[in-house]
Parts: C-alpha cells; sequence; structure tokens
C-alpha cells in the first residue's frame, strides 16, 4: 500500500504541512509521483505515523511536567504564606508580653501596701512571661527551618537538579533482557499485520495492530541516539551502540525490559484484549495483555489500523484492568500478504 501525503496526515491526525516539514526534514524520498502528487513506501508512512503518535504522547509528558512545576510553586507559595503566619503570631505575643509588663507595673503601684500580695502577684506575673517567653522562642525557631527550607529550594543549583534526571546506561543483564526481546519481535512482530477477534458480552469486535520495525524502540523505553529505525537496525546486525544506549529518567524502561522476553504470549492461547484507558501520563486505545497479570502492549488506534506504543508490566505496576477472551487470531505479512491463523 502506498500513501500521499493526506493520507499520512488524516491518520496521524496533524496538518498536512507538519507531514510536509517532517518529509523535507528527514529527506524523505516518495516511490512514485503522478502529476503533483506524491507516493511514499508503506514503512516511510509507518515511521512517519510513529513518529507523530510519539511526539503527542511526549507533549502530554512535558504537560505533565509542567503541572509538576506548577505543583513545586505552589508549595513554595505554602511556605512563604506559613512565614507570614508565624510571624504575625510572633507580632501578636509581643503585644501580649508588652501587656503582661504594663500591667505588672501597674500592680506594683496598686500594691505597695500589700507587700506580701505584691510579691505573690509578682512570682506568678515572671513565670507567666517565662512561660510566654518559651512559647516564642519555640515558634521563632520554626520560623527559621521554614526560612531555611525555603532559601533552599530556591538556590537549589543547577547541577544538583540535572543530576537528579540524569540517565543511566543499560546494565549487562538488562541489555541480555534486550536481545531476547529483539529477537521475539524480529521473528513474530515485525512487518506483521495482527487481527484479534474478541468477545465483548454478547458482542464480537475486532483489534488490527500493525509492527514495525520503528515501533520496537518505544516498547522499550530506551532512548538511542541515532533514533528508532537505526536503533533496530543497529540491534540486528549486532552493533548497537551500548554507551548510548539508556535508561529513561522515571524507571519505567527497567520494567519494561523485565517482561519483554514474554512478549510470544500476546500470539496464542494466553493473549486477551482490553479496551481504552489510562495509565500514568500514558493514553491508550486499546490493549494486547497476558491471561495473567504480566505484560501488555499499549496501542494506539489510527484511521483503519493501531499502532504499538508501549509495553507495559501489569504485576510490577500494579494494573488492573478488564480483559476480554480473544477467539480467533490471525496475522497476514505485509509484505509477501501471506495470512496465517494462530489461534
Amino acid at each position: 500500500m502506498e500513501y500521499t501525503r493526506k493520507k499520512i496526515a488524516e491518520e496521524a491526525q496533524v496538518s498536512p504541512q507538519k507531514v510536509f516539514r517532517y518529509i523535507k526534514a528527514h529527506n524523505v524520498e516518495p516511490t512514485k509521483r503522478v502529476g503533483r502528487t506524491d507516493y511514499f513506501s508503506e514503512d516511510d508512512a509507518h515511521e512517519m505515523l510513529t513518529f507523530f503518535a510519539e511526539e503527542k504522547k511526549e507533549r502530554e509528558v512535558n504537560q505533565t511536567s509542567s503541572d509538576d512545576s506548577i505543583s513545586k510553586d505552589e508549595y513554595i507559595t505554602t511556605l512563604k504564606a506559613q512565614v507570614q503566619d508565624l510571624q504575625k503570631r510572633l507580632d501578636s505575643k509581643e503585644d501580649e508580653v508588652s501587656e503582661l509588663h504594663r500591667l505588672l507595673s501597674q500592680e506594683q503601684q496598686l500594691a505597695r501596701t500589700e507587700q506580701s500580695k505584691r510579691l505573690e502577684l509578682e512570682a506568678t506575673n515572671t513565670k507567666l512571661i517565662e512561660a510566654n517567653t518559651d512559647v516564642l522562642n519555640e515558634k521563632d525557631t520554626k520560623i527559621q527551618e521554614l526560612e531555611k527550607k525555603l532559601l533552599e529550594e530556591k538556590n537549589k543549583g543547577f547541577w544538583s537538579r540535572l543530576l537528579e534526571g540524569k540517565y543511566m546506561a543499560i546494565s549487562k543483564i538488562d541489555f541480555d533482557k534486550l536481545k531476547k526481546g529483539f529477537e521475539l519481535y524480529d521473528n513474530y512482530f515485525k512487518n506483521y499485520e495482527y487481527t484479534y477477534l474478541y468477545r465483548v458480552g454478547n458482542e464480537d469486535k475486532t483489534l488490527v495492530v500493525r509492527f514495525s520495525k520503528a515501533n520496537f524502540q518505544h516498547l522499550t523505553g530506551l532512548s538511542y541516539y541515532r533514533g528508532p529505525k537505526k536503533f533496530y537496525e543497529d540491534l540486528a546486525d549486532n552493533r548497537i551502540d551500548i554507551n548510548n544506549l539508556n535508561y529513561d529518567k522515571n524507571g519505567f524502561s527497567r520494567l519494561k525490559l523485565s517482561v519483554i522476553e514474554n512478549l510470544e504470549m500476546l500470539i496464542g492461547d494466553m493473549a486477551r484484549v482490553s479496551e481504552s484507558g489510562k495509565f500514568r501520563h500514558l493514553s491508550y486505545d486499546s490493549l494486547i495483555r497476558s491471561n495473567k497479570a504480566i505484560l501488555a502492549i499499549a496501542c494506539k488506534g489510527l484511521k483503519s489500523f493501531s499502532i504499538p506504543i508501549s509495553l507495559l508490566a501489569l504485576r510490577q505496576e500494579k494494573i488492573h484492568i478488564t480483559a476480554y477472551n480473544v477467539l480467533e487470531i490471525k496475522r497476514q505479512n505485509l509484505i509477501t500478504k501471506k495470512i496465517e491463523k494462530l489461534k
């Protein structure tokens, strides 16, 4: 199947101008031109569709990160308000102490003829002053602690913030898991279109998912400086640059790699289907999942089929989702067009 710019824009839900800018920026060559209309290969079209879907997901994550920044500002504002409130209380206590001193002086003048009563009253007032002074000292200590926290938050250095989100290179154990997951994906998923027939209540439904080389990196959660397509090709040629293969800073990539060796569970009797939902910062239109809470592939729906956008570790991330029984699984090789029935 060949795609025009207009068809790619419709399926990706972006403007034709945005597709045009992507083609120019990545030097994507059309397979043929009819009149003024360019046609592009299915692989190039799938890579563009995946790019726009990932771009949309990143915008959602950035929006959430912006919300987190706002929450931090709100926290600082709250601390400032607490400092101001405690300062007001301190001023009030100082007024109370001044009033107590005034009363003490008045009592001394009125009780000169009653020495014993004057001394007793003086002792009582002295104790009261000491008690109030202790309260003021305690409040003052709390104010100093809050001011220190506020100052530390404001003066937090650039490098300390950078190190909090530092990326780490992949470990040898996880790299072995990655290679096993790659072998499964290369043998069973790459360039295949899977059709899942499943039942919801008394209604039969269909989920169609296409898998390409560019989709695999999204299932790992790893970052690679050469991009999704080169990531796959470098793995296939056994020349991946492991020093530039990094975990994500949130730790999700480690969870994905912990279950990627079980991809084969999603194309047989253990396969189930779940419908649209949202987990953390990820919104999806459907899931292909295992019957037990082990793993699931989250999919994004396009016009006529879906594409994989993420891999979820169901048990570790404590995700509880309704799963529907799969009645039939078929797959078609997108190159040879051969159709197989797997279940």
